[in-house]
């Protein structure tokens, strides 16, 4: 897990200003504006930052991957002639164990 955390007690790291901005939707927005005034340390912040976004993006990449589940064998499904099994008559059924 990739996290980024500012201390306090960073020195030559300074928080400069931070806004929010929301709107209807499910989604709000945090702006912060951090001053460094040590080259080193901002390496090591984009470093951090660079890497909670990759682990962002591959977990983003996970779910989309995620094969679609099998139904239940045994489920009824709508309009099928034969209500009791999820599946109709000649239909190619597949088991998988999950």
């Amino acid at each position: 897990m990739a996290c980024f955390m500012l201390s306090h007690e960073d020195a030559g790291v300074r928080i400069a200003s931070f806004q929010v901005a929301s709107s209807r939707s499910a989604v709000s927005t945090l702006t912060v504006k951090i001053e460094v005034s040590d080259p080193g340390r901002l390496g090591w912040l984009l470093r951090d930052l660079g890497e909670v976004r990759q682990a962002q993006d591959a977990a983003r990449a996970r779910v989309k991957a995620k094969p679609p589940r099998q139904r239940a064998l045994g489920t009824p499904r709508a309009g099928d002639a034969h209500t009791s099994w999820g599946y109709s008559v000649g239909e190619e059924v597949v088991i998988a164990a999950n």
